[in-house]
């Protein structure tokens, strides 16, 4: 019990810094039921400038995090990832959060590291997608047509 104590607030936090981006993108575009995962994502990144990171950290976090989203989103895109399988899809976006969360937990439980460990989280979960959408049959096709 007490591990799940030590690494539930690290997972939460990743899991808010991955977030964000795309809730905030969401919001954005559709508006409707996003705004609460934004303010979701909000409420954790508050509760973690407050107990245990300055707020500018978690800014620079989030603000880095989510630059490292929209790389990842034209690397994706780039990699030519838009296929119509649906085993492609599920395998990719199962891994790429499963990749993502490890390496920003991480990193988050060392504190300043995940400064890096975020942008690296989005880096692997971009390999990990470009690499299955190609070995997986129809995982692989053209985005920008």
């Amino acid at each position: 019990m007490s591990r799940l104590r030590e690494w539930a607030p690290a997972v939460v936090t990743a899991a808010a810094l991955y977030g964000f981006p795309y809730a905030l993108l969401a919001v954005l575009d559709i508006g409707g039921p996003w705004f609460v995962a934004l303010a979701a994502d909000v409420l954790v990144l508050a509760a973690v400038a407050i107990f245990l990171w300055s707020p500018l950290v978690v800014l620079v976090a989030a603000v880095v995090s989510a630059v490292f989203g929209a790389i990842y989103l034209f690397g994706v895109a780039a990699a030519e990832t838009c296929g119509d399988s649906t085993a492609a899809t599920v395998v990719e976006l199962t891994g790429a959060v499963a990749v993502m969360l490890t390496v920003g937990t991480w990193g988050v439980r060392r504190g300043p590291r995940a400064l890096w460990a975020v942008p690296a989280g989005w880096v692997r979960a971009a390999l990990w997608v470009g690499v299955w959408a190609h070995l997986i049959p129809g995982g692989s096709g053209a985005c920008f047509e």
